[in-house]
């Protein structure tokens, strides 16, 4: 009781939500689908925390939920070895995922 704590400055932001769509191709340009598109938001002091989950469709089709102007990390495939690891900054309605080597299913 009556202890002063000093805080940094807060910065505030406001988030508006989106859809992100896109697809999943093989470097043979055909669909993939059975693989989870996993997205981390990265958060300013670089901790990651899974915000939304896609699975692609018979086509390689995902769709899924962000918050635009936020900072991401979308991994494609089994955790412990994913197809495609990048980041990006959510913007764009379209995000398509070309993995460069073949998937084992």
């Amino acid at each position: 009781p009556g202890a002063l704590v000093h805080l940094p400055p807060l910065r505030l932001v406001r988030l508006t939500e989106m859809t992100l769509s896109g697809v999943v191709t093989a470097p043979n340009g055909a669909s993939v689908q059975g693989f989870d598109v996993r997205f981390n938001i990265i958060e300013p002091g670089g901790q990651q925390f899974t915000n939304a989950v896609g699975r692609p469709d018979a086509a390689g089709r995902y769709e899924v939920r962000l918050w635009r102007g936020q900072r991401y990390r979308v991994f494609v495939g089994p955790a412990n070895a994913p197809l495609i690891d990048m980041e990006f900054i959510a913007g764009e309605a379209t995000l398509n995922l070309p993995i460069d080597r073949a998937p084992r299913q």
